[in-house]
């Protein structure tokens, strides 16, 4: 099985419709040839992420805080 046929593998397993879970990175052959490839991608998809979580997490704070206003124990 060659690396892409895993990556298309691991993709298959783990991505779904509306998040992108995968990211491959291509390491130079030689060292000092330059920049891995992918790390753009994987530093846009983990501040996507972050910042996903923080407005999910931030939402239900609003949420709660808005029903106890309102519902007073």
């Amino acid at each position: 099985m060659t690396s892409v046929q895993v990556f298309d593998a691991l993709r298959y397993d783990f991505d779904t419709r509306k998040r992108e879970r995968c990211v491959r990175l291509d390491f130079p052959v030689q060292q000092g040839q330059g920049s891995i490839a992918g790390l753009e991608e994987l530093e846009q998809l983990l501040k996507t992420a972050v910042k996903t979580s923080f407005e999910t997490r931030a939402a239900a704070y609003e949420e709660e805080v808005c029903c106890m206003m309102l519902c007073p124990q």
